[in-house]
């Protein structure tokens, strides 16, 4: 039986659809095929030269200190790359990393295989709070923009409380900038403590601190006599030692004569007080820079009877120096 030419028409045209519908049923998946070897990663490249930088910082000198004092540190540096024109930052922090002092080393380079050493000093301030501080270390690109390398905590040192006595007063005191002096301590030799209440003194805001003192004289035989005053101090190094005293008792010149040896090294030398703070009830302050050498680092300040009338003393502040 033969077809007619309407239905020959209909059959090639369902076998068309079937095909296109089979052949998009498959164009994903070619698709899926081809974008996934477009985006596989393949090889990875090999790896450039990784700066391995390494940071180490010591301390070139006493790890404890008073403040006013000097600490030196000695920073080395080395890496595995030429590192050209790089700024090495050290940072100083206390234990909540705050920084309280930064400076930067600039335009140093460091050659693959090669150590730096980096040798800087840092300064306490005297009013730096006690306690424990630590260095971190960076370096820096020349434009100071990019970090290349940090390590924090690379040593540590101590900043110790400064050494501060009112002498001859049974309690400890804080004066008008909120400076705590300690009761009486560390004396030896002969010496009476006192406390004589003043009202004022001229050129100080404590006349508390002024009040009380300690005056030499031999107990039994009443003589003017000689006694000291010793303080333990973190190292050997440099010290600032502040006397302070006021002329309560005599009233003109050459009534008061007295010396002063500090660590062995006299200091005043027929020393007039009254003389000195020109007049009585006026504050007297005098600084003496003085280095330690001891076995056991310590500041001893004696206080020598002279020709007439008994050696005093006030108040004693010990800090660091540079």
């Amino acid at each position: 039986m033969r077809s007619s030419p309407k239905l020959m028409v209909s059959v090639a045209l369902l076998v068309t659809l079937v095909t296109f519908q089979n052949c998009s049923e498959t164009l994903p998946e070619q698709q899926t095929e081809k974008s996934s070897n477009s985006t596989s990663p393949g090889p990875s490249p090999a790896p450039g030269p990784v700066p391995a930088i390494s940071l180490s910082s010591a301390s070139a000198g006493p790890t404890a200190i008073l403040p006013g004092g000097a600490i030196s540190l000695s920073t080395k540096v080395s890496s595995n790359m030429d590192l050209t024109n790089v700024v090495l930052r050290l940072s100083v922090k206390n234990a909540s990393q705050t920084v309280v002092w930064s400076q930067n080393f600039p335009n140093q380079t460091v050659l693959a295989a090669q150590l730096k050493d980096f040798v800087q000093s840092f300064l306490a301030p005297e009013t730096l709070t006690p306690g424990f501080y630590s260095v971190s270390a960076e370096i820096l690109s020349p434009d100071l923009n990019q970090n290349l390398f940090t390590a924090n905590n690379a040593t540590t040192f101590e900043v110790k409380p400064p050494i501060r006595v009112s002498v001859g007063n049974t309690m400890p005191y804080t004066d008008s900038l909120g400076r705590v002096w300690s009761a009486d301590t560390g004396i030896t030799g002969m010496s009476i403590p006192t406390t004589e209440p003043l009202a004022s003194v001229q050129g100080s805001n404590d006349p508390a601190l002024y009040s009380s003192f300690r005056w030499g004289q031999d107990p039994v035989t009443g003589a003017s006599a000689a006694f000291s005053f010793t303080a333990i101090v973190p190292s050997n190094g440099k010290y600032k030692v502040t006397l302070k005293w006021v002329e309560h008792y005599v009233f003109g010149p050459n009534l008061r004569i007295f010396s002063v040896v500090i660590n062995g090294t006299t200091v005043l030398q027929d020393f007039d007080l009254f003389v000195a703070a020109g007049g009585a009830f006026i504050a007297y302050d005098r600084s003496f820079v003085v280095t330690t050498g001891q076995a056991t680092p310590q500041v001893r300040v004696t206080f020598n009877p002279g020709i007439i009338e008994n050696p005093k003393i006030n108040a004693i502040e010990i800090l660091g120096a540079p």
